[in-house]
């Protein structure tokens, strides 16, 4: 039953990866790992400091108004995350990220849902 699990959760991991390659408003960190989608918002120009604080907007924004999503952050080194994304500019030691865990067997279900609102969070910055 947990080796189902897993495999149902990296399908939906990849479906959401699938939207998010899709999306003018987002970008894929990389390829997700089992159950962990990494992502940023997509920012002209994208340097890491832009990144970092789009990140951490759409994470505060995200957890706050009626329509809640709980998302969480990771810190990527310039390093990591300039060989993943050579033309952002590597103005920072390093940029947080989004980070979602697709685990529950309910994920399926929501993760369009999931992905329309950190999309509408993310153009949300652009309008400001």
């Amino acid at each position: 039953m947990i080796g189902r699990l897993d495999e149902d959760a990296s399908a939906v991991a990849l479906r959401w990866a699938e939207l998010i390659d899709a999306s003018d408003a987002l970008e894929l960190y990389q390829q997700p790992e089992l159950d962990i989608v990494t992502y940023f918002p997509a920012l002209d120009p994208a340097t890491l400091t832009a990144v970092d604080a789009a990140s951490a907007r759409v994470l505060a924004d995200g957890m706050s108004g009626p329509d809640p999503v709980f998302l969480s952050t990771l810190k990527a080194d310039r390093e990591a995350f300039t060989a993943r994304h050579p033309k952002v500019t590597a103005d920072a030691e390093g940029a947080r990220i989004l980070r979602s865990v697709l685990m529950k067997p309910e994920s399926e279900l929501y993760v369009e849902r999931l992905h329309d609102r950190v999309e509408r969070l993310t153009r949300a910055l652009a309008k400001e």
